[in-house]
């Protein structure tokens, strides 16, 4: 598997949405950047829906 890092604050977490035959997704929204900061949307799926939770809007840390 490859390896992804990100330094960023989280700004945005949405509520996981099911869609038929229970496939499950959910986005959250990364801050990067320092001089010109860019806002990236990303999506996790199925059973890596929950792994957001541990996690705190507004807090910066080294996403992996």
């Amino acid at each position: 598997m490859t390896k992804f890092e990100l330094f960023g604050t989280l700004i945005e977490v949405f509520p996981a949405q099911t869609f038929g035959k229970g496939f499950r997704k959910r986005e959250f929204v990364l801050e990067v950047g320092d001089k010109y900061p860019q806002k990236i949307i990303f999506q996790l799926v199925q059973e890596k829906c929950n792994i957001i939770d541990s996690y705190s809007v507004g807090g910066y840390r080294d996403w992996e």
